[in-house]
């Protein structure tokens, strides 16, 4: 075929003279020689072939093939400018970047390009829809943009079709509004054109459920993440990552992803080298929270590198993260040098509590500031490493109380156990201990409980039989002995000594007093009782129903041998001493006056001490007169 070419270049054909020469300049069937290839477009174009002039403007203005001459490239473009849409093309991209020697002027690439896109061309429409999407050199138009989006994308443009799909998507120049499902149309259009970012809008579409058949689909949209990621797409290696991190239900494709924390891990790298600081702060936190969720795989130092990156790409929330994170890591620093010292100080006790068990003395035995039962900031530590498993083995109370109970002084073992269960309670496995501890106490004290006395034989009722008994009293049938009850023993008094009798004449009125009167004691008051025969006459009672009166007051004084007057008011009788002793103790007893007593300690009232009236008012009337009696009682005479 390039032997065809080559013989229609050389017999004049100016067509085949600019294919020849673009054969030799992409060296795709001859090797490439930009020489031959420049020397071929200049023949073509000095012919009149518009093509040619711009095949040479290309090498004029890159400087392949011949001398680089950017001016010679810009006169080459505006020769065939009005006939050649290439042309067009490349004249509107100069004027809007400003190459070639030439000012920047978006207005007159603008031009070139509607110029272009009046003419046919499917890029100059793409690039005039972008004019008018933008508001660059035209004036900003949806509607315009969106009409020649269509018209490129129709026949086959990809950067049209993704254009319309944005503006399908956000309603954008479209009349009625958005058309997801068209937009989605036009992604997948793109899409297959190998268009990493429609590859990237058709992932988030997919994920959302924005338009497609079907709904939501993560499986779906984790596909077109990854084929936008390996061609190099910033976010979409970033919410490829994402789904692989958390993995999305069923968890199985094609509707799911599963979980691959190693995969999401590599694509957040990705991310962050294609500068995704969102990726960056995510890397931070899979780090600082453990990778995977594992909280052993926890790295504060990575965590705290991927922070910096994020925010220094201006990250707030990455820069207070660092914050945090080294407020951590202090506090992480201090909890295990806290745990260090717990785990110290449960060693000493160990080896303390061993010598303490097996020496039966009461000066190193233990009390209860010797355990070192985690409280405050060393139980705050072990909840933060969650030892709750380990804690719970080593304080044990039943495992405890067996191993070191016996070398704790007497009641202080209750009160570390008392802490220990405390502490328990922070944990899930200590409360499982605790639970097993209270259930195990009943059966215990079941154990403990003593078996049920067994109830003594019963005598056969139908069958009585008498007790034996003796003249006292019943006789045990064991011992034959006679069974006296406690209470009915008297107990045996000691002889008292007799008082001996005093060596004194006795008084006449101790001789009244020891005489009986018929066979009976002298318990009667000397007024009843008889006078004593005088002279051996017998001195008569008087006759039973006689009275006998008193003699008249003031009559003169009681001779001494009738019997003294007795009070008004009775006395119990008194008992008579036996003997002179107990007369002579008896009449000192009767000598001594009793105490009154006030109603307030239990008395009447009525045993009140009698008041001398004439003492205490000798000058009244009632006085003289008292005192006139008393002295005829006396038996004075009157003046």
């Amino acid at each position: 075929m390039v032997r065809i070419l080559r013989e229609k270049a050389e017999m004049g054909d100016p067509k085949a003279m600019s294919d020849l020469g673009a054969t030799y300049f992409q060296g795709i069937e001859l090797p490439r020689d930009h020489s031959t290839a420049f020397g071929w477009f200049e023949r073509s174009a000095t012919a009149g072939y518009t093509l040619a002039f711009v095949n040479l403007a290309t090498c004029y203005r890159e400087g392949l093939g011949c001398p680089k001459d950017e001016r010679k490239a810009l006169e080459c473009y505006k020769v065939v400018a009005e006939v050649e849409t290439d042309a067009m093309e490349l004249l509107g991209e100069i004027y809007m970047n400003g190459d070639c020697g030439v000012a920047k002027d978006p207005r007159e690439g603008a031009y070139w390009f509607r110029r272009g896109a009046e003419a046919g061309s499917l890029e100059c429409s793409y690039r005039w829809g972008v004019c008018c999407a933008t508001g660059t050199g035209a004036e900003r138009d949806f509607g315009n943009a969106a009409e020649a989006f269509r018209f490129a994308a129709e026949r086959g443009h990809a950067g049209a079709a993704l254009d319309l799909g944005h503006c399908l998507m956000n309603g954008l120049g479209i009349i009625g509004g958005a058309k997801p499902s068209m937009a989605v149309e036009a992604y997948a259009q793109a899409a297959e054109a190998g268009i990493s970012e429609a590859c990237y809008h058709l992932g988030c579409a997919w994920l959302n459920g924005n338009g497609t058949k079907g709904g939501a689909s993560a499986g779906k949209a984790a596909r077109w993440f990854q084929k936008a990621a390996e061609a190099g797409h910033p976010a979409a290696s970033a919410e490829l990552a994402a789904l692989l991190h958390v993995g999305a239900p069923p968890f199985q494709p094609p509707r799911g992803v599963a979980k691959d924390v190693k995969a999401a891990k590599a694509w957040y790298e990705k991310a962050v080298e294609l500068g995704v600081t969102d990726a960056a702060a995510a890397l931070g936190r899979m780090h600082r929270d453990g990778v995977g969720g594992d909280e052993t795989t926890r790295d504060l130092d990575e965590a705290a590198r991927w922070f910096r990156v994020s925010a220094a790409g201006g990250d707030d929330a990455s820069a207070q993260a660092l914050i945090d994170l080294e407020k951590e890591r202090v506090l992480r620093d201090r909890r295990r040098r806290i745990l260090a010292e717990h785990d110290a100080a449960w060693a000493t006790f160990v080896s303390e509590a061993e010598i303490a068990s097996k020496v039966a003395d009461d000066d190193i035995a233990l009390t209860t500031a010797a355990a070192p039962v985690p409280e405050g900031e060393t139980l705050s530590s072990l909840v933060a490493a969650k030892k709750g498993l380990e804690t719970a083995e080593r304080w044990n109370p039943v495992s405890f109380a067996e191993r070191y109970g016996k070398a704790f002084v007497m009641g202080e073992l209750e009160k570390v156990l008392a802490r220990v269960r405390v502490a328990l309670e922070r944990f899930p496995q200590g409360k499982k201990v605790l639970a097993d501890e209270k259930a195990r106490k009943p059966k215990e004290k079941a154990q403990r409980k003593p078996a049920a006395a067994k109830k003594p034989p019963q005598p056969d009722k139908s069958k009585p039989a008498a007790p034996e008994r003796s003249a006292v009293g019943p006789v045990n049938p064991a011992t034959r002995e006679t069974i006296v009850s406690p209470a009915r023993v008297r107990p045996k008094r000691d002889a008292e000594p007799a008082p001996k009798p005093e060596s004194r004449k006795p008084s006449v009125a101790d001789a009244k007093r020891a005489q009986p009167r018929r066979g009976q004691t002298a318990s009667l008051s000397p007024a009843r009782q008889r006078a004593p025969a005088r002279d051996g006459v017998a001195v008569e009672s008087p006759p039973r129903g006689s009275v006998l009166h008193p003699r008249p007051w003031g009559s003169g004084l009681t001779p001494a041998s009738s019997p003294p007057r007795s009070s008004p008011v009775k006395e119990r009788a008194q008992p008579q001493p036996r003997s002179l002793g107990a007369a002579k103790e008896n009449e000192s007893d009767q000598n001594v006056k009793p105490k009154t007593l006030r109603p307030s300690e239990g008395g009447s009232g009525r045993s009140k001490p009698k008041l001398d009236a004439v003492k205490l008012m000798p000058a009244s009337p009632y006085a003289s007169t008292m005192t006139r009696k008393a002295k005829r009682v006396l038996g004075t005479k009157r003046p």
